[in-house]
């Protein structure tokens, strides 16, 4: 009979796993079935995941005699007061409850294991167990806790005077500083660490504080090349090892964002495939979706976004499959992010709906879990005592009323559960703030990057301005230099009628050096009025608007960049107009600003002509044999003249346009619509920031205007800036 109720008892476990398995094995099948066949990610194996998918099959199995095992241990381990017994089916439940996602359950076992540490006085394995639970905690995001757990096995090592002991606690508490973006203070923990490792040649602990290391200083503010020099040390260390895979790909995933971040793509994304095939090699399925995730989100980064939209479509297929949607939310936001960027704003407006549904329930789950968690420690009491139950209805009927009394006291201490539960809901509530605080930290963070931004690219249009400004202050130095003179050698000839008594000729002389003096006045105004010009362009705050006159100021900019041109490049002519309404009223702007955007319009216009001259092809150097369209191309380019025209108009609407035209080659259709986008350029390498036109959109959209461009491959461009009359 006993055996039998024993057999009842491990069969039902069983069947809970392999129900729990047959959920794995359903999104291993549905990951085969709906990965694309022929797309951008055909090359990452489908028929290398069916292999694994039947070769595994065993595991789970295998993970089911497990737990299986571990139930008869636990049954019977406390019958025969075997404590490593015991303690070996609590590690196995613990580990089991863990891969499923049951880390509340986790916990309960490793704690009952520190418990029995702690009867028997074995030191190193109470530091050992401190540990382990560290690492749940950190798994559930409670880094209060986790942290208590490692400063509780440090004082433990310290007292055995166990170096390696103190080395993994110092790993543990760099591992928790990351997460608390503690990021200088995580690298010198990793630091201490890898000191003792050295020492001790533990090379394995060793490449797992580098690892963790590398990480804290992706955002440290160091050099990434130094962190990425230090993540391919771990994977040197590992490589030199059997049975490391996990490890290998936890350090390549590592080097992979790396990779990201400093910028080089297509070495990030061989690192997240090389994850992703050895995860279907060896049956690991944590960085199957990330592999996905990320390799949409590099070609997210390299504005890619049609080649980003199927992973990214994918990666959210995988995770719904999967059943865990903790990083659900963040797909979503990438989905949006890249839609918004293809112009189909129904779909952005789809996966913003979805990612704050599903934000928000993520951060609802987080505060169930800890409203649960009381209730999952009393039915993991629960399912044990029944067992014990079951034994003890066999062996001793006359001790009833002990074991009401033991279900009692299981309640009283599930209730005192309960509350603490309460407890940690109200503090992870205060993280939640907390981390609100930190986003709104960010996000000024990020707009005052955005503001150096744009005064680098004032100071660079500032930089513009001076070879042009050089040209035009140049002009009225030289008249004071040369009237200056003048008036030197006119007074030694006054000194001299004057000495020879000639009156009439002292009058005329006097005369001239009035005129002359009048002429130094007038130049040295102007002087002083492009310096004046110059000093309100660098200006670094905000401009005050103020009346200007849009012809004069377009008039000043236009010749400000002919001149700049000709001084970086003494071979470059062109012709500039302006078609100018003698009717325009003075408008209220801030001229500083708008400026800049005349100059960045007309300095592209100019660039333009500049390119379609240098590809010009004379006349007589076309074969005569060639075609008769080839022959009129070319006579049409050999008499090509570069030319440039700014015109204003004020329209019956109200409105204000000032249109610069050029006559260069135009602007291709597939990047018209690019044009406007921050850090996007078609000049080489060096010579352009990307942000010319992106600035002057803002600046006239902060004007109440438009900025619209007109053009056609081959036929000239357009820049038109409307601005209202108020």
């Amino acid at each position: 009979m006993k055996s039998f109720i024993i057999f009842n008892l491990v069969r039902n476990s069983v069947r809970e796993i392999m129900t729990k398995q047959i959920h794995f094995w359903c999104f291993i099948t549905l990951l085969a079935i709906h990965f694309p066949g022929r797309s951008q990610i055909n090359n990452i194996y489908p028929d290398t995941l069916n292999n694994w998918v039947s070769q595994n099959k065993s595991n789970a199995i295998d993970t089911s005699k497990l737990y299986a095992k571990s139930l008869q241990e636990l049954s019977f381990s406390a019958e025969v007061n075997n404590p490593e017994s015991l303690n070996t089916a609590r590690r196995n439940h613990a580990e089991y409850h863990e891969h499923y996602g049951n880390i509340d359950s986790a916990i309960y076992y490793m704690e009952l294991v520190l418990d029995s540490y702690t009867t028997l006085k074995d030191t190193a394995l109470m530091a050992k167990a401190h540990l382990d639970i560290k690492g749940l905690y950190s798994t559930k995001a409670e880094y209060a806790q986790a942290a208590n757990q490692v400063y509780s096995a440090l004082q433990l090592y310290e007292q055995i005077e166990d170096e390696l002991g103190i080395a993994n606690c110092y790993v543990d508490l760099c591992d928790l500083l990351y997460y608390e973006d503690k990021y200088q203070e995580s690298v010198e923990y990793c630091d201490k660490a890898i000191e003792i490792q050295k020492q001790a040649n533990a090379m394995e602990d060793m490449a797992k504080s580098l690892r963790y290391k590398a990480s804290s200083q992706l955002f440290s503010g160091v050099d990434l090349k130094e962190a990425l020099e230090t993540i391919n040390e771990a994977i040197r260390i590992y490589e030199g090892m059997e049975g490391k895979e996990i490890e290998l790909m936890a350090c390549i995933n590592g080097r992979g964002n790396i990779l990201k971040y400093m910028g080089r793509y297509t070495e990030a994304i061989a690192d997240y495939r090389a994850n992703y095939n050895k995860s279907l090699e060896i049956g690991f399925k944590p960085y199957i979706i990330p592999s996905i995730g990320n390799i949409g989100h590099v070609y997210k980064l390299e504005g890619k976004y049609k080649e980003a939209l199927p992973y990214t479509l994918k990666t959210i297929e995988l995770i719904k499959a999967s059943g865990d949607s903790k990083n659900l939310w963040e797909n979503y936001m990438h989905a949006r992010d890249i839609y918004e960027k293809l112009e189909n704003f129904e779909k952005a407006h789809e996966y913003s709906k979805l990612y704050s549904d599903n934000y928000s329930q993520y951060l609802q789950t987080i505060i169930d879990r800890l409203e649960s968690e009381a209730q999952i420690k009393y039915e993991t009491k629960k399912r044990d005592e029944q067992i014990l139950l079951q034994k003890t209805k066999i062996r001793q009927q006359q001790k009833i009323q002990i074991l009401y009394i033991s279900i009692a006291v299981l309640l009283l201490i599930s209730l005192i559960g309960m509350l603490r539960s309460r407890s940690k809901l109200r503090k992870k509530q205060m993280e939640i703030a907390l981390s609100k605080e930190k986003l709104e930290k960010s996000i000024k963070y990020l707009k005052s990057t955005q503001s150096q931004l744009i005064q680098s690219e004032k100071m660079a249009s500032l930089g513009e301005l001076t070879a042009g400004i050089a040209h035009e202050i140049q002009n009225p130095l030289n008249f004071v230099n040369n009237f200056s003179e003048l008036n030197s050698e006119l007074l030694n000839e006054l000194k001299e009628e004057l000495a020879n008594g000639n009156v009439t000729e002292v009058e005329a002389i006097a005369n001239d050096l009035s005129e002359n003096e009048a002429k130094i006045t007038h130049h040295g105004k102007r002087a002083d009025a492009i310096v004046k010009g110059m000093l309100a362009h660098s200006r670094s705050g905000k401009g005050e608007k103020e009346p200007t006159d849009l012809n004069a100021l377009a008039e000043e900019y236009l010749k400000l960049s002919y001149h700049g041109l000709r001084a970086k490049d003494k071979s470059f002519n062109a012709d500039f107009k302006t078609d100018f309404d003698p009717n325009l009223p003075k408008v209220n702007i801030v001229p500083q600003d708008i400026g800049r955007v005349l100059l960045n319009l007309i300095n592209n216009a100019f660039q333009a002509c500049a390119e379609r001259s240098r590809s010009a092809v004379s006349a007589d150097r076309v074969s005569p044999e060639a075609s008769a369209e080839a022959q009129a191309l070319a006579k049409a380019d050999s008499a090509y003249n570069p030319t440039v025209t700014v015109k204003t108009q004020l329209t019956t609407k109200g409105q204000i346009l000032i249109t610069i035209k050029d006559n260069g080659p135009g602007i291709p259709d597939d990047i018209k619509d690019k044009i406007f986008q921050p850090f996007f350029t078609t000049k080489p390498t060096g010579e352009g920031t990307g942000l010319g036109l992106s600035l002057s959109y803002d600046i006239v959209k902060a004007h109440n205007g438009e900025l619209d461009v007109k053009s056609s491959d081959g036929g000239g461009t357009q820049f038109i800036v409307q601005l209202p009359m108020t």
